[in-house]
């Protein structure tokens, strides 16, 4: 099914169910120039169904996959993207308060583009089968999503606009504060046009302009002044109309930017966040160009939506709200974070980019036995019910490119059950809780905060439960490349053991003089491994006390509260007399006796 116009707006709305129910295998393939939006289930009974969900296939980055509703494909893939072709991911999918579960029975699903979640609860991606398992891919980032809501209101000024959009909230960062909404990505600007559907009119947004002196074009710079955007680190102050506000930075024109009377292009300038502007925007009325303009003395100091049929971004001023050109406004609301699941069996997970970018997701788990690769950050926080942690309970190898922020805890592997082939943590990693690790093979991490224990495990080390952690010449490797810290109080605050190697590569400099691994007041840290002729030590580890030689798993000289390294190894010393006497006096090495 493929819907197309002149005017590039057309979309398909799915508000019936689809449900396969005979035939061999088949798939559905929906594609609009604007939004592919599915209200209720598209369920196969009889074999596979692959579905395709294509929108923007204009590739104007404008219209975006909208589901809000379950999805069974029995065995089919499912993929959705947006742009020229499906895989070109120019906006994404938003999964909506009626989707709980993608469940494939064995396919595939690709996701191209970005991802926002704005299920309250928790959205499953299940692709695990009885015969195989498919793999689950997102090309783009992963975050949850708030909700949108259009008020038409005549004859309402920004600043009026503003005060009735927040109402009673606090109209920042808290759940359930309201806003003028703020876009922030190619999917959140989709969504909210997606709201703004039928309107003719402009709507006001909660971005601000500031204002030049001799009313040009160039070196202007625009701002969110709403919203959590108001209150983020590095927020700006920017007087407008007398008005101080701040805000984040997403827009600066530069500073000889000319207003092209053709409006065939945008205004030039740097995008430090994300922009969509009408060709010829934003232009501050024409600039010194069109100082003969009935309206020249008020400049265009705010953001509205929905110019022309793209539904694009416009500079405007109050004057445009008596003459019609602006009707009312749109009003975010913060959601509470969401939940996400990947369940792909023995299938491969893939974020190419960040997870809980632009805003973070309430908790995120990932359980499989193949490869996981996160190419950004992950940023979980709790929120109403949501615990903040981060699981990866896989079986293959770990890697995660990016910075690993949870409010919760930050798990991969289990201590008991599935261990990851190797894990490699390229950027640091910082929890409110626990931070483990537990793997069959390498470890390699770049720092790690924590607020409770870290517990860092390799090739079957173990150090409870009177289980042997023997010698051995296997390559499982723990590699420190940035220093740990542990909150915790307790003995076994921060605990390494592999039967392999250990190496502490972390330095000090001369604003950093602590010690590799530090934990709360009273709390201490173990390294177990198999010898300490394959392990590399650094000069800031010092445990302070003795070591523990030929650990069994049950000794007793394990000191509960003090620093120690244990190792399995056993050393031997031999001394050899080579006939020599001495009835008194201190026996020397080399005085006829070596050792």
């Amino acid at each position: 099914v493929e819907a197309q116009d002149t005017n590039a707006v057309s979309s398909i709305v799915v508000n019936s169910a689809i449900n396969k129910t005979a035939g061999n295998d088949a798939s559905l393939t929906l594609t609009a120039q604007r939004d592919v939006v599915v209200n209720a289930k598209i369920t196969s009974g009889a074999n596979a169904l692959d579905i395709n969900l294509h929108a923007d296939s204009d590739g104007d980055s404008l219209g975006a996959e909208v589901v809000n509703a379950d999805t069974e494909t029995n065995g089919g893939s499912f993929n959705a993207g947006s742009g020229t072709n499906i895989s070109d991911g120019t906006v994404g999918t938003y999964f909506g308060t009626g989707a709980s579960s993608i469940l494939t029975n064995g396919g595939a699903v690709n996701l191209y583009g970005d991802v926002a979640v704005g299920s309250a609860s928790n959205l499953e991606i299940n692709t695990k089968g009885t015969d195989k398992s498919g793999d689950i891919t997102v090309t783009g980032n992963v975050y949850s999503a708030n909700s949108y809501n259009v008020v038409e209101e005549k004859n309402l000024t920004w600043e009026e606009a503003k005060l009735a959009a927040q109402g009673t909230t606090g109209g920042t960062t808290a759940v359930g504060d309201k806003y003028l909404a703020t876009i922030t990505t190619a999917l959140e600007n989709s969504i909210v046009n997606a709201s703004t559907s039928g309107k003719s009119e402009e709507l006001f947004v909660g971005g601000v302009g500031s204002q030049t002196s001799d009313h040009s074009v160039g070196g202007r710079s625009f701002y969110w002044v709403t919203g959590p955007e108001s209150a983020a680190k590095g927020a700006e102050s920017v007087t407008v109309n007398g008005n101080t506000y701040t805000g984040t930075k997403f827009y600066e024109t530069d500073a000889k930017a000319t207003y092209d009377k053709n409006m065939k292009t945008e205004v030039s300038g740097t995008t430090t966040g994300y922009s969509n502007w009408h060709t010829g925007e934003p232009n501050n009325h024409g600039g010194t160009d069109y100082k003969d303009k009935t309206d020249y003395k008020t400049q265009q100091t705010y953001v509205a939506v929905g110019y022309g049929p793209a539904s694009k971004w416009d500079d405007v001023a109050n004057t445009e709200v008596t003459d019609g050109s602006v009707e009312g406004y749109i009003v975010e609301t913060n959601q509470e974070n969401s939940g996400l699941t990947l369940n792909a069996g023995s299938g491969t997970v893939t974020i190419s980019g960040n997870v809980g970018s632009s805003k973070a997701l309430g908790s995120f788990n990932i359980n499989n036995t193949g490869y996981v690769t996160i190419g950004g950050n992950i940023t979980v926080t709790d929120m109403a019910g949501k615990t903040g942690d981060a699981v990866i309970n896989s079986a293959g190898n770990v890697t995660i490119g990016g910075t690993v922020n949870t409010a919760g805890s930050f798990t991969i592997g289990s201590a008991d059950d599935q261990k990851a082939k190797t894990v490699t943590l390229d950027k640091g990693v910082v929890t409110g809780g626990d931070a483990s690790v537990y793997t069959t093979g390498n470890i390699t991490t770049n720092g790690v905060d924590a607020g409770g224990k870290i517990t860092l495990v390799s090739k079957g080390g173990t150090y409870t439960g009177g289980r042997t952690l023997s010698e051995s010449t296997d390559t499982g490797t723990i590699t420190l490349n940035g220093k740990l810290h542990s909150g915790s109080t307790d003995a076994d605050a921060v605990i390494i053991a592999t039967k392999g190697s250990f190496v502490n590569k972390t330095k000090n400099t001369e604003t950093d003089t602590t010690a590799a691994i530090t934990t709360g007041t009273g709390g201490s840290w173990k390294i177990y491994s198999a010898t300490p002729y394959s392990d590399t030590f650094g000069t800031n580890l010092n445990s302070g006390t003795y070591a523990v030689w030929h650990y069994d798993g049950t000794s007793d000289a394990v000191q509960k509260d003090s620093n120690q390294y244990i190792f399995a190894y056993q050393p031997t010393l031999t001394i050899t007399a080579n006939d020599a006497t001495q009835h008194s006096g201190t026996i020397s090495v080399g005085n006829g006796i070596s050792a």
